[in-house]
């Protein structure tokens, strides 16, 4: 219930839309994994968007419309290196 609160919904809105319909739900679920007869894992998955990014990079440069800061534009800021980045 922590991860749905938040300005507009509060725990009542929440219990009522979240915890009353989880018998519904699951049974709709376990219909649905068995006429699909596949099993819908649970769990969190994180998407794969290291293709997306290189190709947006990609874009905004064969568009021109990235183009290199120079030394003043970069004076005091400071940069995140990740180990991706080389």
């Amino acid at each position: 219930m922590k991860c749905y609160k938040n300005l507009t919904y509060n725990v009542d809105i929440i219990f009522n839309r979240v915890c009353l319909s989880n018998t519904w739900v699951r049974a709709l679920r376990k219909k649905v994994e068995a006429i699909f007869g596949e099993y819908i894992p649970g769990t969190y998955t994180t998407a794969a968007v290291l293709l997306d990014m290189f190709l947006l990079a990609c874009t905004l440069f064969t568009l021109d419309l990235a183009e290199p800061r120079s030394a003043e534009q970069l004076a005091g800021i400071k940069f995140f290196d990740s180990c991706d980045i080389l």
